[in-house]
């Protein structure tokens, strides 16, 4: 059984070809499993009176193409497994006629707030979203592997505007930082997200960027959907101590 949500792609979220952009398409998708939690029971009010939220782990998105201004879009989520202290959350993004547009694993984990540590999901918490299959294909191990450091393009400091309601950076925002650094005509065709620390207010962050031909987490040159990829770039977003916030792979 899948979640759905039905949208219409607007003028907002587009960039300057009419395509909607990446931050807008995770947006999409973080939207659509929280509104899950608030038909299911488990409003943003009742998770905070509670001391609980989901803190996203990771993301690994295969992208077929990016939907256009107008088009109409189906955003359906699932989670397929709980594995200990985490959940395989899946997402799927179709057209109107059907067709696959972007098919994606995140990792999710709960969290007391107050304490910021890491809890186990209640069980009937569990039985609450909706369960199916995971979706086919390779799309890498849990954890990332990343190199330690890259050439450095840039940094910035974390200000208000970046800021999620846990009063810290925003999922997408690290992507669009990151995805500022690729090159010209660099076309994404999968994307991989570790989230490892959290940014808060004030925080210097230093952008280091890796190019290559081949990517330490699918070294034999394949992603999920078994196509070949012909160029990578990582992206290590690092505080001062070399500390990585987030590692972002984009595979041309």
């Amino acid at each position: 059984m899948k979640y759905e949500m039905d949208a219409r792609v607007r003028f907002s979220e587009i960039d300057e070809f009419d395509h909607m952009t990446i931050s807008a398409l995770i947006n999409y998708m973080q939207d659509c499993c929280t509104f899950q939690s608030e038909d299911c029971g488990y409003e943003l009010e009742k998770l905070r009176s509670k001391h609980m939220g989901w803190f996203l782990l990771s993301w690994k998105i295969e992208l077929h193409a990016l939907p256009k201004m107008g088009d109409r879009i189906k955003v359906q989520t699932w989670v397929s497994n709980y594995n200990g202290l985490f959940a395989n959350r899946w997402f799927e993004i179709v057209d109107a006629r059907g067709s696959v547009m972007a098919r994606v694993l995140s990792i999710w984990t709960l969290m007391d707030v107050a304490k910021l540590r890491v809890m186990r999901i209640p069980e009937e918490m569990k039985t609450a979203y909706c369960f199916d299959d995971p979706i086919p294909g390779n799309f890498g191990g849990r954890k990332m592997k990343s190199p330690e450091r890259g050439e450095l393009r840039g940094e910035f400091t974390v200000e208000t505007i970046h800021l999620d309601t846990n009063h810290h950076m925003n999922n997408a925002r690290y992507i669009e930082v990151a995805k500022e650094m690729l090159p010209d005509g660099f076309e994404i065709h999968f994307l991989e997200v570790e989230y490892r620390k959290q940014a808060v207010l004030g925080d210097h962050v230093k952008i280091e960027v890796i190019e290559s031909e081949t990517n330490m987490n699918f070294p034999d040159g394949v992603i999920s959907d078994g196509s070949a990829y012909s160029r990578s770039v990582t992206v290590l977003l690092k505080n001062d101590e070399d500390e990585i916030y987030a590692v972002i792979d984009f595979l041309e």
